[in-house]
C-alpha cells in the first residue's frame, strides 16, 4: 500500500497516491503510530541521512518543502525527514530481486522491518551487486540507494510474520521541480534554444553529479 505523493505515468504534476478508504485508514493508523514516528525520526533513520548522506538529505528535504508548498493538497508523511512517499507490505512481506527504477537513482531510500520472525533463518536483505546478505531483525532500518543496488528478501518461516515499510522519493518529483514546476514536455515546448542546450547538458552530467552527492561525508 503506497502513501504520499509521486509524479509519473502521464500525470501533469505530482499527485497523491490513490487509495481506498480502507487502505487509507490502515496507513493513517500505522504511520501515525508514535512508535513508527519515533522509528522514522530516530537518530538512525533521520540521523543516518544527516550524518552520512548530508547532501542527499538536503536535496530531498528542499524538494519536499518546495513541492508541498507549491501544492498544498499533497499528503506529507513525515515532515522534516524528506521522503515523499511510503509503501507498506504487510503480512508476509517478501520482494524478488529488483531495482526501484522510478526512484531518484542516486537518492537514499529507507526500509524498516517489523513482525515476528527469526532474523537468523529468514528475512535477510540481499544486496546483489555488493555480493552481501544482511541479517535484518525486526525493528531495524536500512538506508541505501534502492534504484541503483538490486535487492531482495530471503523468505521467512511458515508460521512467521514479516512487515516492511519503504520510504522513497520518485524521480519524477525532481524533474518536475527542476523544470520550474513543469513536465519535460511542457518545458521543452516553452524553453529557448539556450535553455534546452543547458537542460540537455545538465542531464548528461547528472550521473556524475548524483554519485558525487551520494558519497558519504567524513565524520569529525
Amino acid at each position: 500500500m503506497p502513501c504520499g505523493y509521486s509524479f509519473g505515468g502521464g500525470q501533469q504534476e505530482p499527485m497523491n497516491f490513490a487509495m481506498s478508504k480502507h487502505n487509507a485508514a490502515v496507513l493513517d493508523k500505522v504511520l501515525g503510530d508514535p512508535y513508527m514516528q519515533r522509528f522514522v525520526c530516530s537518530e538512525f533513520f533521520l540521523g543516518g541521512l544527516q550524518v552520512f548522506f548530508l547532501q542527499i538529505h538536503c536535496l530531498l528535504s528542499n524538494l519536499y518543502h518546495h513541492l508541498s508548498t507549491n501544492n498544498l493538497t499533497l499528503k506529507t508523511i513525515f515532515p522534516g525527514v524528506g521522503f515523499a512517499a511510503c509503501h507498506l507490505n504487510l503480512g508476509r512481506a517478501r520482494t524478488k530481486l529488483h531495482n526501484d527504477l522510478k526512484n531518484i537513482f542516486f537518492a537514499i531510500c529507507g526500509i524498516g522491518a517489523f513482525g515476528l520472525f527469526n532474523h537468523k533463518t529468514g528475512a535477510h536483505l540481499i544486496m546483489w551487486e555488493l555480493g552481501i546478505v544482511i541479517e535484518f531483525p525486526s525493528g531495524c532500518g536500512f538506508l541505501f540507494p534502492s534504484a541503483t543496488v538490486s535487492h531482495a528478501n530471503v523468505p521467512i518461516g511458515p508460521d512467521e510474520s514479516h512487515h516492511s515499510a519503504a520510504f522513497f522519493t520518485s524521480s519524477g518529483n525532481l524533474w518536475y521541480f527542476h523544470n520550474g514546476f513543469m513536465t519535460d514536455k511542457e518545458f521543452g515546448a516553452r524553453a529557448s534554444m539556450e535553455q534546452l542546450e543547458a537542460w540537455n547538458a545538465y542531464r548528461k552530467e547528472l550521473w556524475q553529479t548524483g554519485t558525487d552527492m551520494l558519497k558519504t561525508q567524513p565524520l569529525h
